[in-house]
């Protein structure tokens, strides 16, 4: 199958040392509970290349914290945010 036209997962787009933050982004406001049955389910997906030229180069990708140092939820899903390069 040709992969020219199908979205990518940032996530997948960088290595290991350019994520930061947690894996999983979705808490219900409490982190522990859903772990194993609903970790990750918030993505950024990066539109296809053009003509198997890529057209944009993925230089990082981070899960942030959605908890105050107050222990007061801003929602119960983790920001995602990605650090894109467009060539």
């Amino acid at each position: 199958m040709k992969e020219d036209g199908w979205l990518k997962d940032l996530h997948d787009l960088v290595d290991d040392q350019d994520r930061y933050g947690d894996e999983n982004t979705f808490t219900a406001f409490s982190p522990d509970q859903f772990k194993d049955e609903h970790g990750r389910i918030d993505f950024i997906l990066s539109g296809p290349t053009t003509e198997g030229k890529q057209i944009r180069r993925t230089d990082g990708y981070a899960v942030l914290p959605n908890v105050f140092d107050s222990g007061v939820y801003l929602s119960d899903h983790r920001a995602v945010v990605g650090n894109v390069t467009l060539l």
